[in-house]
């Protein structure tokens, strides 16, 4: 990879993102998906309108903001997955969610224990200031407008996918870590993460209320964070992705070059 060149797009997104519309969109997803924090709506939107400005200002990186929430166990991913699907959203009612085959998502017998990290808590008296440093940019890759927040496609995703021939081949990892480590050291304020299940449902939530297409029409986001499992003989990687009619799936790959698949990508504040 020619160090002197991002593999992002960077450019001013002062012109692209609507933070009004941005926030408003935003608090409706938290009052959607029941907390406590958005009862007070009006509260609300002062703490996440200042957050985004915040985020935003100076930033190089064009995407979606969205409030990144956090989980802790199988049964938070399913009620967050379930309180989505169970809305009606501008006349219209996607299909449920759906899982290909059980590994690496589930633990036992049933599709709906799901191994994942990082989507949600569902609790009660939750304070305002649990959204604090929680609000992240989606970053688009700049390239593809079919699949704008899927990152590093036609790689292999890590080392163990390599195809050994007479030419290196830069891995989604090794790719994301350069992106990491020049991005951050050039806005050392912010970091940048790989994008997780919580993130994807957040922004098709987001989605779904505007009334627009889903983040990947085309191709698979994978879930690096999950890592490798055995599944079907083999070791895969957990992906996400939306199918007929804008629904959400859950499956795996076995991480090898292709045009469709790559990784998410957001920045937030440290």
């Amino acid at each position: 990879m020619n160090p002197e060149k991002s593999d992002l797009t960077s450019k001013s997104n002062q012109s692209v993102i609507d933070v009004f519309n941005s926030v408003a969109v935003s608090v409706e997803a938290l009052a959607l998906l029941r907390l406590d924090i958005a009862k007070d709506k009006m509260a609300l939107t002062e703490v996440i309108s200042k957050e985004y400005e915040q985020l935003i200002t100076g930033q190089t990186k064009s995407g979606e903001l969205f409030v990144q929430l956090q989980i802790n166990n199988d049964y938070e991913l399913r009620a967050m997955l379930d309180s989505i699907d169970n809305c009606k959203f501008n006349g219209y009612s996607y299909p449920k969610f759906y899982v290909w085959h059980k590994p690496p998502w589930t633990t036992g017998s049933k599709q709906e224990n799901f191994i994942l990290k990082n989507v949600i808590h569902h609790k009660t008296n939750v304070d305002l200031d649990k959204t604090s440093g929680s609000a992240r940019l989606a970053l688009n890759d700049g390239e593809d407008v079919m699949t704008p927040l899927i990152h590093f496609k036609d790689k292999p995703f890590d080392t163990e996918d390599v195809v050994i021939d007479e030419f290196s081949q830069t891995t989604q990892i090794e790719a994301f870590k350069e992106e990491k480590t020049k991005y951050q050291a050039l806005n050392p304020d912010y970091n940048m993460k790989t994008m997780d299940v919580s993130s994807y449902a957040m922004l098709t939530l987001q989605r779904r209320i505007k009334g627009e297409v889903m983040q990947i029409p085309i191709g698979v986001m994978i879930i690096p964070d999950l890592g490798r499992q055995m599944d079907l003989g083999g070791s895969a990687l957990s992906v996400i992705h939306s199918g007929a009619g804008g629904r959400m799936g859950l499956g795996w790959t076995r991480g090898y070059s292709k045009t469709d698949s790559g990784i998410g990508l957001s920045v937030g504040h440290n």
